[in-house]
């Protein structure tokens, strides 16, 4: 009776197999909590992108990077967040927190399919105007490309969410609806090395907390 389940830094593509338990998960209300770095490999994914797809979500495919709004000395690759859209995870929470060598998360443009039409995508964490996510990552202190580079800010986590359901009079049948997933472009933020820094553990508790639902 699993009430949250986390795939953090996935090392291999999941398999069609590995996909098809974690549908079966969901469908059956279960709840993700998705941590994707990026693949350095263009090749490579995930093999949980059909997944997120019918759900309106998709990954980039490079690396974020920032050299202005960036710990003091620290790589371009490890850009400080200070930006979080309000949603339940993120109410009142204004600590800064920073994603090492992470991927943008997106909402698809074209959401036309009916499974894509049911889920809310909820914005969680923004990078600065500062940032860019780098396509051709050869070096931690790459430029900006406008030719090929997509421009900050950008999203590195996002909540999905049955969409609302209103009764007679206009009622919101299911108000409070806890996000079904979680998806975040960066698994390293979470580690000994950078949990503790300012609001990181607070970040990532209350995305945690905020999936369980009482069965």
């Amino acid at each position: 009776n699993v009430s949250g389940f986390v795939i953090a830094g996935p090392r291999r593509t999941v398999t069609d197999d590995e996909l098809e338990q974690v549908r079966k998960y969901i469908l059956k209300k279960g709840r993700l909590l998705l941590l994707l770095d990026p693949s350095l490999r263009p090749e490579t994914n995930t093999g949980l992108e059909p997944l997120l797809a019918i759900r309106g979500v998709s990954l980039g495919n490079g690396v974020i990077m920032d050299p202005e709004s960036r710990l003091s000395g620290a790589e371009f690759t490890i850009p400080l967040v200070t930006s979080y859209p309000e949603h339940g995870i993120t109410r009142e929470f204004d600590l800064a927190t920073f994603f090492p060598i992470a991927r943008s998360v997106h909402v698809q443009a074209e959401r036309d399919s009916t499974a894509q039409a049911d889920w809310d995508i909820h914005p969680l964490a923004n990078t600065n105007s500062s940032s860019w996510e780098e396509y051709d990552f050869q070096s931690t202190e790459a430029t900006f490309d406008v030719a090929t580079d997509t421009k900050g800010p950008l999203t590195v986590a996002v909540a999905v969410a049955p969409k609302k359901v209103f009764g007679h009079g206009g009622v919101e049948l299911n108000k409070g609806r806890p996000p079904s997933m979680v998806v975040m472009g960066d698994s390293d933020f979470v580690t000994n090395a950078s949990v503790n820094f300012s609001g990181i553990r607070d970040f990532f508790l209350n995305s945690l907390h905020c999936l369980p639902e009482e069965r």
